[in-house]
């Protein structure tokens, strides 16, 4: 998107939601409140939802046609315009940059590859496994030159395990989605 910094990640999962299958906000906010799937990482108040919707429709992220209800207001039913899903194409094939964002990005990243099968979630975790293991080398090159500086060496410890850890984590993931949870359990 020209102009903007940086897009809302919740803009992305919302434009994925609704890449397959049209749907009404409400369904939306639904299944971002399920505690399965994408509701285990993303909750989002209605209002704040209704407002990202309508923002993502004056971007021509999302085209909402208008459904009579019976004798309640009128429902959007909304769907991925082109330039919504070539700006979500562009999102999942770009790995996530930093371990904070990791629990919510690289996650709903993860739930929308594996939709489209194994090839593609083995994709997105050697894309993600290669900028996670360059960004290791980062922070293990900062927490050497940071000798004499005992709490940045503490920060650069903490942020280069946490990255080990992400990149353990990623190995995991092809296992599970062909079925060998083994490896979860040790």
């Amino acid at each position: 998107m020209a102009g903007v910094a940086r897009q809302n990640i919740l803009s992305f999962v919302l434009v994925g939601l609704v890449r397959t299958k049209a749907m009404y906000g409400y369904e939306m906010h639904q299944a971002l409140e399920r505690q399965t799937a994408l509701g285990l990482i993303w909750h989002i108040k209605q209002p704040h939802l209704y407002s990202l919707l309508t923002k993502l429709e004056a971007e021509e992220w999302l085209v909402g046609t208008e459904e009579s209800n019976g004798t309640r207001p009128p429902r959007r039913l909304l769907r991925a315009t082109r330039q919504g899903e070539a700006e979500f194409d562009r999102w999942l094939a770009k790995p996530v940059g930093h371990g904070r964002d990791f629990r919510q990005e690289f996650m709903a990243q993860l739930y929308f590859a594996q939709q489209s099968g194994p090839a593609a979630v083995e994709a997105l975790v050697a894309r993600q496994t290669a900028a996670c293991r360059a960004r290791r080398d980062v922070l293990a090159a900062n927490l050497g030159a940071a000798i004499d500086r005992p709490y940045d060496q503490l920060v650069y410890a903490f942020r280069l395990r946490q990255m080990e850890m992400i990149i353990d984590w990623l190995a995991l993931c092809p296992h599970v989605f062909t079925g060998n949870v083994e490896h979860l359990l040790h």
